[in-house]
C-alpha cells in the first residue's frame, strides 16, 4: 500500500516537472515572437514613412516649380498643398496631409530662412533597422 501512494506521487512530481519545461519553452518561443513581430512592425512603418516623405517631397517640388510668374518660392503652409492658393483654378499637389506612421502625430516642418516650408521630418527618436 504504501510503495503504490509514492509511485503515484513521484509520477505527479514527474508530470509537474514536464509541465513547468513546457511552460518555460513556451514563454522563450512567445517571448522571441514578440520581438520578431516588434521588428517587423517597426520595418513596416519605416517603409511606409519613406513613402510619405517622397510624397511631401515631390508635392513641395510641385509647388515650387508650378509657380506663376517667375519668381519661384515654396509654400508658406502645408495646407497650401491640398489647394494652391495662387492659381485660380483648384490645383492639387496632395490628397490630404499624412501623419507620421512611427509617432502617429503630424509632421514636423523644415523651413528656410524665410520662413518657407522646403521638407518635413518626424518626431521619432527610435534609431531606424
Amino acid at each position: 500500500m504504501l510503495n503504490g501512494n509514492m509511485s503515484n506521487r513521484s509520477q505527479l512530481g514527474f508530470a509537474y516537472i514536464w509541465i513547468l519545461g513546457i511552460m518555460i519553452l513556451l514563454s522563450l518561443g512567445i517571448g522571441q515572437w514578440a520581438i520578431n513581430y516588434a521588428t517587423l512592425k517597426q520595418r513596416e512603418n519605416e517603409q511606409e514613412l519613406l513613402k510619405i516623405g517622397r510624397t511631401y517631397q515631390n508635392a513641395i517640388k510641385n509647388y515650387y516649380e508650378n509657380t506663376p510668374g517667375g519668381v519661384k518660392i515654396y509654400p508658406s503652409e502645408l495646407n497650401d498643398l491640398l489647394k494652391d492658393p495662387r492659381h485660380l483654378s483648384v490645383t492639387r499637389y496632395m490628397r490630404k496631409l499624412e501623419k507620421d506612421p512611427i509617432t502617429g502625430d503630424d509632421f514636423l516642418i523644415i523651413r528656410n530662412l524665410d520662413h518657407l516650408i522646403i521638407g518635413v521630418y518626424s518626431r521619432s527618436d527610435k534609431t531606424p533597422i
